[in-house]
């Protein structure tokens, strides 16, 4: 292996560590937006790191309310146009569902960062 191949395979390793620290104390961190439109959700099945959070907007007529299935969360009731937002600092699966529309189900998929 060349010099310059090694220099470029500590670079990456270097990045890779930095990310996972990072994400790991919430520096950085994603928002993921999901639509509540025409009764359901846009992302069903979402994966995201540890530190990210989701953002439910409600673009539908009517109101939902977002309601962990373990009592993580709970978006208290959104009225057209309104957004719920949670940071998930946990690893694992949360689903969920709409307290209103009980047909409306998720599931947020949390790992660790870069894990997936």
């Amino acid at each position: 292996m060349k010099d310059s191949q090694k220099l470029d395979t500590l670079i990456v390793v270097i990045l890779v560590a930095l990310m996972a620290i990072l994400g790991h104390f919430g520096i950085l961190s994603l928002t993921f937006d999901n639509s509540i439109q025409s009764s359901g959700f846009n992302h069903t099945a979402l994966s995201i790191d540890t530190g990210d959070k989701v953002n439910w907007i409600n673009h539908d007529n009517k109101t939902h309310r977002i309601v962990s299935d373990y009592g993580f969360f709970d978006s208290g009731n959104l009225a057209p146009g309104q957004n719920y937002s949670y940071e998930f600092r946990k690893t694992g699966q949360f689903p969920y569902h709409c307290a209103i529309n009980s047909s409306m189900k998720g599931t947020i998929y949390v790992t660790t960062v870069g894990m997936y």
